[in-house]
């Protein structure tokens, strides 16, 4: 046979470029998906709102030496390899949640998904650049940013109305999915972005961020570590609080909630695009707040409409946030190491997800869900003023820039 019949098919650039955007988004669908599952599984199991906020956090426990691990190995060996290992990862972590009746797979299951996610994150963010037909880094960061956000957001719609409406609420929002990743098989014929190729090496080390840039890259980190943490809180407990504030036990209005706050979020990144990266996260940063405020006097004030700003104004917050803190990590990544710079910005914004919640979960044991979200905000609030006054005195070449 010849050399020809036996080359692999290659997608276009433009194709692939769309194709793994639609992977990312699908990954993030999946993270989301037992957003709205929780309390079902939490009532199924007798576990605490601690152990709750464990299962949701072990994600990033895992995510993290994902990264280490992975984050510079595209860099040597190639994205598509990479990315193929991922994905299938988080299949399996899908497949292992619809058949899940204990505790144990439900964190083997998160556990994957963290495994996926931080051996995605670095080489897709990467693949996305190199990719994108023109080179325009902002295009293929809102990209990234918007697949991250869109797809979170529709995980929980999808799951509530599918638990709620549906046979096996536990089982079918799984099983549905895993029928929409089987498209993202096709990334092995996509092209390989990496011409220049090193020996493979696997080791769990910290991503080394070039000396110049650190300062910039502390900033970006701490931004999206601050709006990421507000995330968490609705991607985790906000259904409970929606129940205790309403007395509505629907999982698919639980799950609209969260997912109000996640499309808010990719709303405010469309928006952000006429932004500079430095206006976007001043934005952010002045709404966060003010959102957090909004959903903290909801109790007191027994106020849905607070509630529901709340949300919007959290998740406007968020993505404005996220995306400027994503654009200015992109600029400042030197080629030859972007993969394992974006993962170092990850791990910061994974964890921004996985602690403070850990703390609200068993502060709410403590002191009840709502006093604990009501201390939660105003502590994430004092983060963001702090980092509006580092924004207004810090200056730097890549702010100048734009």
């Amino acid at each position: 046979m010849s050399a020809a019949a036996l080359r692999r098919p290659v997608l276009k650039r433009t194709s692939s470029f769309w194709l793994l955007g639609y992977a990312f988004l699908m990954l993030f669908v999946g993270t989301t998906i037992p957003t709205p599952l929780y309390r079902v599984y939490q009532q199924e199991l007798r576990f605490s709102s601690g152990v709750l906020t464990l299962i949701f956090a072990v994600y990033v426990l895992f995510l993290i030496p994902s990264l280490l691990t992975f984050g510079q190995i595209s860099d040597r060996i190639g994205r598509r390899s990479v990315l193929l290992l991922g994905f299938g990862l988080g299949g399996l972590g899908a497949a292992i949640f619809a058949g899940a009746e204990g505790l144990a797979p439900l964190f083997l299951a998160r556990a994957l998904q963290g495994i996926s996610t931080g051996v995605v994150a670095g080489a897709g963010t990467a693949a996305m650049l190199e990719l994108e037909s023109r080179g325009n880094r902002q295009r293929a960061a809102f990209a990234v940013s918007v697949a991250n956000s869109s797809g979170a957001a529709l995980g929980p719609l999808f799951s509530g109305v599918l638990a709620q409406y549906g046979p096996w609420p536990t089982r079918l929002p799984y099983l549905i999915y895993l029928a929409l990743m089987l498209p993202i098989a096709a990334i092995a014929f996509m092209p390989e972005t990496v011409s220049q190729r090193r020996s493979f090496a696997l080791e769990l080390r910290l991503p080394a961020v070039p000396a110049e840039i650190r300062t910039q890259f502390a900033f970006a980190s701490a931004v999206s570590f601050t709006v990421w943490a507000a995330a968490g809180l609705f991607l985790t407990l906000a259904p409970g609080y929606v129940q205790l504030l309403l007395g509505l036990g629907n999982l698919a209005i639980g799950g609209a909630f969260v997912s109000l706050m996640l499309f808010a979020s990719s709303g405010a990144q469309l928006l952000s695009q006429r932004l500079t990266h430095k206006a976007s996260i001043t934005v952010g940063l002045v709404l966060l707040p003010i959102g957090l405020a909004s959903l903290a006097l909801a109790n007191p004030w027994q106020s849905g409409v607070l509630l529901l700003a709340g949300a919007l104004v959290v998740g406007a917050g968020h993505g404005f946030g996220y995306l400027g803190a994503m654009v200015l990590i992109n600029r400042l990544a030197p080629e030859a190491r972007r993969a394992e710079v974006a993962s170092g910005f990850y791990i910061v914004s994974y964890l921004g997800v996985a602690l403070p919640v850990i703390a609200v979960g068993f502060g709410a044991q403590r002191l009840g869900l709502l006093l604990a979200v009501a201390i939660f905000a105003g502590v994430v609030s004092l983060f963001a003023l702090a980092l509006l006054g580092i924004s207004a005195r810090l200056s730097s070449p890549a702010f100048k820039a734009s």
